[in-house]
């Protein structure tokens, strides 16, 4: 499945379609997230989202879940259940276009390393888990499930996690594309 993935994403690895997830990046990371976050700290005095920490204890994530009070959780969980499915989507699909077309010019096209292209998913797929998560807190407020903050916290560091891997295969295919003039092998 990784494989299929792995090459379904070379098909799409050109300048265009790179062009269009990043600029859907752009208006995610420059004009909603910072609009939702803005509401929230407002109506909560100035407590910011539970998924832009790196980790979180279950009483860190019920605090900052009481503190936005109705309206803001209300906020948090629109933005959730639609914005932020679709941001794990877009951040993905850019940083795997990305890496595809960097790693097929740092590499050779039979290379085990094309395979990194998938990465980005992962951060995805916990990104998504985290969403679950942290929908049920919010909806179940002021109820107190451990477990679930436990959990969401763990797929919280995996999503950052994730990511962090997939910046460092960007800028380790980045340095192997340079140094082959950025031509295809």
């Amino acid at each position: 499945m990784l494989k299929v993935l792995s090459n379904t994403l070379r098909k799409y690895a050109k300048s265009p379609f790179i062009l269009l997830f990043f600029l859907l990046l752009l208006l995610f990371q420059m004009v909603l997230v910072p609009m939702v976050q803005g509401k929230l700290e407002a109506s909560s005095g100035g407590t910011s989202l539970v998924d832009l920490l790196f980790s979180y204890s279950p009483e860190t994530a019920y605090t900052m879940v009481g503190s936005y009070g109705d309206l803001g959780r209300a906020l948090y969980i629109t933005f959730t259940s639609t914005a932020d499915m679709i941001y794990p989507v877009v951040y993905s699909i850019f940083f795997s276009l990305l890496l595809t077309w960097l790693l097929h010019r740092g590499f050779k096209s039979e290379s085990k390393w094309q395979i990194l292209n998938v990465i980005p998913f992962g951060a995805m797929i916990f990104d998504w888990l985290e969403n679950a998560n942290l929908l049920i807190l919010l909806s179940q407020f002021p109820s107190r499930t451990s477990g679930v903050a436990e959990f969401s916290s763990i797929c919280t560091t995996l999503k950052w996690g994730f990511g962090a891997l997939s910046i460092f295969v960007v800028l380790l295919g980045f340095v192997k594309a340079l140094s082959n003039g950025f031509k295809k092998r």
